[in-house]
């Protein structure tokens, strides 16, 4: 396996300060990068990230890391390494760099890490949901689809002289703000925090204005409805979905997820990743749920003693421990307001006197 220094994007193509490397093999490594949106030049030169990156060949497949000085971070997320791999990557990233620790974050790792030689941590917080995309399949059940038409049906009805027009395409100015509007509504509605800040927003904006995508419903000429898919080789993305809440009862949401799969079946993509969160419209889609896992591998573990190396692990440990404990606090909380409501039903109760 070989390390190739300072390997960016400049949002167009890939460069290499290596005066040995040959073109062709650049042209071959952007080829299988721009298989992930993880890794694609586009999302890559979004975030800034050019000029510190390292590339390896395991087995002859690319991995793509950014140099963090004394770590390596693994940039292909969603990527399915085995061990073997693993192996490979971290014995050429240890032998060639500085680097103490490497961390593959959100991999698909279907083999248990107890035979890595390295010293690791294997972490686990959460899933991503794909869902195969083929030539006439059927990607929810026929019940959902025919509640679907109908509310197509209710949502015309329901705006009368107002037409009611799909579009798929290239996002346009605007509309990728509008969806994340809608998405924020929602979420601040429900009390929660939105983890897409007015800095993301503009980085998903630059993204999508190269491999975006939108499956969209317009009232006359007002968005209601918006789902937004990054395309990498035959791999989509789903990014970003929002809607009209004066319009949730009629599933619009769901409506433009459903019809953007249909359009990426026509563009011969072969699976469309919603990403992570267990929302409950996801396991109403053909889809698969598959655990990701983080590891950090470990040069040896002399780096324990390091504050540096637990500042850099401590985000996923966190992500780690709350992903553990929320079935628990949710079975607390769901117990608590049992007996609450027991006590208020109670106290209640017609000739009781309350207290």
């Amino acid at each position: 396996m070989n390390i190739i220094k300072s390997v960016y994007s400049d949002g167009v193509n890939y460069i290499s300060e290596d005066c040995n490397l040959k073109s062709e093999t650049i042209v071959s490594l952007g080829a299988v990068f721009n298989r992930n949106m993880f890794t694609h030049r586009s999302y890559l030169a979004a975030q800034g990230k050019q000029g510190d990156l390292i590339s390896g060949y395991p087995g002859g497949v690319p991995a793509l890391f950014c140099d963090k000085g004394d770590h390596a971070l693994f940039v292909g997320r969603l990527d399915r390494l085995t061990l073997s791999d693993i192996e490979v990557v971290c014995s050429a990233l240890f032998r060639s760099t500085d680097a103490a620790f490497a961390i593959f974050e959100d991999i698909r790792l279907t083999e248990t890490a107890d035979d890595l030689t390295y010293p690791h941590q294997r972490l686990h917080y959460q899933a991503n949901w794909r869902l195969p995309i083929m030539p006439g399949g059927k990607y929810v059940s026929s019940k959902r689809a025919r509640n679907l038409r109908w509310c197509r049906r209710k949502l015309e009805e329901r705006l009368g002289a107002t037409e009611l027009t799909y579009r798929f395409g290239k996002c346009r100015p605007g509309e990728v703000a509008a969806i994340a509007a809608f998405n924020r509504a929602k979420v601040s509605s429900a009390g929660g925090k939105h983890a897409l800040t007015d800095d993301k927003l503009k980085m998903h904006e630059r993204i999508c204005k190269e491999i975006g995508y939108i499956s969209c419903l317009y009232a006359g000429d007002e968005l209601i409805a918006g789902n937004i898919v990054c395309i990498a080789g035959k791999r989509a993305f789903g990014t970003l979905t929002g809607y009209d809440r004066r319009f949730e009862k009629y599933s619009p949401g769901l409506q433009v997820i459903l019809a953007a799969v249909s359009e990426l079946e026509g563009m011969g993509c072969e699976e469309i990743n919603f990403l992570w969160g267990d929302s409950n419209w996801k396991s109403s889609f053909h889809s698969n749920r598959e655990d990701l896992t983080t590891l950090v591998v470990r040069r040896g573990n002399a780096v324990l003693l390091s504050a540096r190396y637990w500042l850099a692990v401590a985000p996923y440990i966190g992500h780690a421990v709350r992903a553990a404990l929320k079935p628990h606090l949710k079975s607390i909380l769901t117990k608590s307001g049992e007996a609450a409501s027991l006590v208020w039903y109670r106290r209640s109760e017609p000739g009781r006197k309350n207290r």
